[in-house]
């Protein structure tokens, strides 16, 4: 029996008496191996192999060209759902944002850089505070539309109330850091839990009365 690295056998050093051995003898009497009849695992198309080969040989990730984020909905719901109120310790959080901080990973060494191209907006919607947010309204809002309702099956927004843009001007935020120590923008009651229908209607609507 294989085990895996570092793993020690729980029978390690264990000795088992005869009549132990005779009962696990009789209970697996009749029984069909799982693998009775399979030739090893499913074997590849010779038209897969070759592509798998070329990519090989030319240095070629094998997953190269394939759609990222190509799991099905029920795959997406099922991974959603076994996430849904999951909290990061606090050692998980410094040991993320010491990763994120670290200056060998920004600016122009991390691997990402395009010459600072990024707006500042999405750079700090990009923050693990941002996210830490957005899921403190998604769970005092239990995860539920606050304007139609729904609940379950649906994408979620968080919405800022003060919209973020204003937030950010007002505070003249200039860089990541500051907006990391800027309390406004990480307030959970500047936030609302929205479906995307929602969502898309009152930004239709502030637009609407900024034009009129």
């Amino acid at each position: 029996m294989a085990f895996k690295k570092g793993n020690t056998p729980w029978m390690k050093g264990k000795k088992v008496s005869p009549e132990i051995k005779k009962k696990i003898s009789t209970s697996l009497k009749g029984n069909v191996p799982w693998n009775k009849g399979k030739i090893g695992l499913q074997k590849h198309s010779e038209e897969t192999k070759k592509r798998i080969s070329a990519k090989l040989k030319n240095n070629i990730p094998w997953h190269a060209g394939k759609k990222i984020g190509s799991r099905s909905l029920i795959a997406k719901r099922h991974i959603s759902e076994g996430l849904m109120g999951r909290k990061l310790s606090i050692e998980s959080r410094n040991k993320i944002s010491n990763t994120l901080i670290n200056k060998n990973l920004r600016g122009e060494n991390c691997i990402h850089w395009k010459g600072g191209i990024t707006p500042l907006n999405h750079a700090v919607r990009c923050m693990i505070e941002n996210s830490e947010w957005r899921s403190k309204v998604f769970e005092r809002d239990n995860w539920t539309c606050q304007t139609c309702r729904a609940r379950g099956s649906i994408t979620l927004h968080a919405h800022h109330i003060k919209s973020f843009d204003n937030i950010m001007k007002e505070n003249n935020i200039s860089s990541t850091e500051e907006a990391r120590y800027c309390a406004e923008l990480w307030s959970v009651n500047n936030g609302v839990t929205l479906c995307t229908e929602c969502h898309k209607d009152i930004h239709r609507l502030n637009k609407e009365t900024i034009t009129i």
